[in-house]
């Protein structure tokens, strides 16, 4: 994409698929950033994408303002639609009954890890506090899934044999301990702070049928298990 401030020349014509206002905000995009190839936002365009130490995705981290906008604009102009899809319409369009694999994630580690397009988590694409992004659509997932994302991560099982699996969101929980989303979204007795998890699952009496012994497995010194 080549950048010219556009002395004595039009504006270049905007995509015809574009309605009247992705047509304004194109205007105003190309001429605010001076974007002589009109036609390359047709396409998305990610210009200051990098990794993020924390995850092993080519994640994008927060971005400037201006790089947001052009982004955004990309995005409307490539489906063709003046308004953003919600992660609400995604999932319906998708049929997606399982949570995706970045809500899956989030909802077990309480870590967000931004892709550099195609993200379907609960957050926003720049904030990095999971708790901020708490809604309604997050609660109701947990509630639905609550079962079987529990019994997975209690059985230490790694995530890639969860379904809508992305390689590079690798992770997995153990027996003796809880996921991000049993302890924020429901309502249980504070941990004490010299408190362990396993402790403070016999204290509150909340082992699940058979954890235990995965648990004595999951600790057992090499030399015992010889």
């Amino acid at each position: 994409m080549e950048l010219t401030t556009f002395p004595g020349k039009t504006l270049p014509k905007p995509p015809n698929h574009l309605k009247a206002a992705g047509r304004r905000l194109w205007a105003d995009i190309v001429t605010q950033y001076r974007i002589a190839d009109g036609a390359g936002l047709a396409r998305p365009v990610f210009w200051s994408a990098t990794r993020v130490p924390a995850c092993s995705a080519p994640c994008a981290p927060s971005t400037s303002t201006s790089n947001r906008c052009v982004t955004a604009a990309a995005r409307r102009c490539s489906t063709g639609s003046d308004a953003m899809p919600t992660k609400r319409t995604w999932r319906e369009r998708q049929g997606v009954e399982f949570p995706s694999a970045y809500q899956a994630a989030e909802l077990l580690t309480g870590e967000i890890c931004y892709p550099v397009i195609q993200y379907t988590g609960y957050g926003d694409g720049i904030g990095k506090d999971l708790s901020a992004f708490i809604d309604d659509l997050m609660r109701s997932d947990w509630m639905t899934h609550r079962e079987a994302l529990l019994a997975f991560w209690i059985s230490g099982r790694w995530s890639s044999e969860l379904p809508n699996t992305k390689p590079w969101l690798f992770y997995r929980g153990a027996p003796g301990t809880r996921p991000w989303a049993w302890w924020v979204l429901e309502d249980h007795p504070p941990i004490k702070d010299d408190e362990s998890e396993d402790e403070y699952l016999t204290r509150t009496k909340q082992w699940l049928p058979g954890e235990r012994a995965l648990f004595e497995v999951a600790n057992l010194k090499p030399d015992d298990a010889a």
